[in-house]
């Protein structure tokens, strides 16, 4: 049996073997599991579900009672889904499992981790979606926005980018030619990985956008030019600064650094509460029943950590949500709970898509730092 290479940090809040052994339970877990779950979405999904938020889009007090319904399952009985739909396989889960193992693999240099995150990204390659170009991917349901049905044969970027990190760390970690041909067929570190530079003018017209529309108190909001979605949340804001943080190691742009810095300190001031725990939502624009979100856990740790080096006290927000994480949100099951509630009702089914497999990547990126 090869050696495991963990080390305790001592500077830290927490024992890198106890977060270790944390992940182990969890993949104990997943083996029993399999990579199929049902979702967050899944009363959305449903036809009803689709139905009932193009009511309430369209006018908001006519189609409360019909989203309420599903606000009332969501809430007491999340288990009926299991009469209206089937467990699904996400990408975007698969490619944060990839990446999550090939952590593993970096810190102990276990081959049978390697093995396992090759396994998925050959199940994740059958889900592409034919078509196009490139590989690219979707959700595997159909969704209703407010600006309007998003299917499952689109491909979408929040997925699509995912698996393009998690083939590209594939081919860094085996140097094997066709992870990096499937990676430059999805394209978007074009610049500096593939030296093209129609993607770099793309990635200044993307990086401009995102500048121009942050609020004077650092805040992004979800979408612009729609009061329906003009919230402030959690995750969503570690999306933002984790993408502008990953792009400027590249631009090296000082007013990408000032926009991070920004928004870094919005991020600390408002998304957090006072013991240091996450918070769904700065700015609400529609109704909220959740008090903790998982989700928020996953994408908070993985924003700090990469953060650390800039910003000394992300790496004490990170400690904090880690240790929560792991000694109060794990089941015993080994996998972790999806959300609390306003009512202190635990949601304790394990939907990969949310917040299972981030959850999973986010502490084996602790383990590598």
């Amino acid at each position: 049996m090869e050696e495991e290479i963990v080390h305790i940090d001592s500077q830290s809040g927490n024992d890198k073997s106890g977060t270790l052994q944390s992940i182990e339970k969890f993949i104990d877990w997943l083996k029993t599991n399999t990579y199929f779950s049902y979702d967050q979405y899944d009363f959305w999904s449903t036809r009803y579900g689709i139905t009932a938020k193009r009511i309430y889009y369209k006018n908001k007090f006519i189609g409360i009672p019909f989203v309420a319904v599903i606000f009332l399952a969501e809430i007491f009985y999340p288990k009926s889904r299991k009469a209206f739909v089937t467990k699904k396989r996400f990408p975007i889960a698969d490619a944060h499992f990839i990446l999550g193992f090939l952590n593993l693999y970096e810190v102990t240099l276990k081959k049978e981790y390697l093995e396992e995150a090759q396994k998925i990204a050959s199940e994740l390659l059958k889900s592409s979606v034919p078509g196009f170009s490139g590989y690219c991917w979707g959700y595997p349901f159909d969704w209703m926005t407010t600006r309007g049905l998003w299917t499952s044969g689109v491909p979408l970027i929040t997925t699509t980018g995912y698996c393009f990190e998690a083939f590209l760390k594939l081919y860094d970690i085996t140097n094997d030619q066709k992870y990096f041909d499937i990676a430059q067929s999805i394209f978007v570190e074009g610049a500096k990985r593939f030296d093209n530079l129609e993607a770099l003018k793309k990635a200044n017209l993307n990086i401009n956008f995102i500048l121009k529309n942050q609020n004077k108190d650092g805040s992004w909001k979800y979408a612009i030019n729609d009061d329906r979605d003009n919230f402030v949340d959690h995750f969503h804001t570690c999306f933002v600064l984790k993408n502008l943080y990953k792009a400027n190691l590249i631009l090296k742009d000082d007013r990408v650094s000032q926009a991070i810095t920004k928004g870094f300190y919005f991020y600390k001031k408002y998304l957090f509460d006072e013991s240091g725990s996450p918070i769904p939502f700065a700015k609400l624009s529609r109704l909220n029943i959740v008090k903790r979100e998982l989700y928020d856990y996953a994408e908070g740790i993985s924003l700090c950590l990469l953060m650390r080096s800039s910003y000394p006290d992300a790496k004490q927000l990170a400690d904090h949500m880690i240790s929560e994480v792991i000694h109060s949100y794990q089941n015993k099951n080994g996998s972790f709970f999806t959300n609390i509630n306003v009512f202190n009702i635990r949601n304790k089914i394990p939907y990969l898509r949310w917040p299972q497999s981030q959850l999973f990547f986010a502490l084996t990126n602790y383990l590598k730092n």
